[in-house]
């Protein structure tokens, strides 16, 4: 990694539990602009949140990667072998009725990054939890897998040893967007230095 390059994860939590500690304040903002309550205080009713933003720090600079939308797949039974494209197409139906993927993409696009879904698995019989796990371009759907009755447009990565393919896919991200922002930052200070001799 170039010199003057690292990245940053906030603090582990530090609670054993996994409840969920804003859905209070989430709840609460949701009854806000419905005509179930209409005070002098009501707001709009759009607020969205994203689930995870990749970003990495690069002599300081902020440098983002890729902003994902995360959900689980639970163990079914009935799919042992895994979701098929009935499942995959569910979830981008609900994610463009409830304007997801809109804010989604339109948020990534002001960071100057893509957009995606990311699907993992839990536990199963036959798997470890997260050791297997899809992936969907929201902002270049044209840039998805090819399609397959299995899983749709999404981009599957199984690996047994965990989810080394996934993580070797992000950290390309993580790599191609610290490069992009070198290779600018250069070019900008040859154009000022350029300018200035003039």
């Amino acid at each position: 990694m170039q010199s003057g390059t690292y990245k940053i994860m906030p603090k582990k939590r530090n609670r054993e539990d996994k409840e969920d500690r804003s859905i209070a304040y989430t709840d609460a903002r949701r009854e806000q602009g419905t005509t179930r309550f209409k005070t002098h205080y009501n707001v709009s009713h759009c607020a969205q949140d994203l689930d995870q933003v990749e970003y990495a720090i690069v002599n300081n600079d902020i440098v983002y990667v890729v902003v994902q939308e995360l959900t689980r797949r639970d163990h079914d039974e009935r799919y042992a072998d895994g979701p098929k494209h009935r499942y995959f197409q569910q979830i981008l139906n609900r994610y463009e009725r409830e304007y997801q993927s809109r804010f989604a993409v339109h948020t990534a696009e002001k960071l100057g990054c893509e957009a995606y879904i990311v699907v993992f698995e839990s536990e199963t019989p036959f798997y470890k939890e997260m050791e297997r796990v899809w992936i969907f371009n929201l902002t270049n759907k044209e840039k998805n897998a090819k399609f397959s009755e299995e899983s749709g447009n999404f981009t599957f990565f199984d690996n047994s040893e965990g989810k080394e393919e996934y993580w070797k896919w992000l950290k390309e991200k993580h790599d191609r967007a610290i490069k992009k922002h070198l290779k600018n930052k250069n070019e900008k200070q040859i154009l000022q230095s350029t300018r200035t001799a003039k």
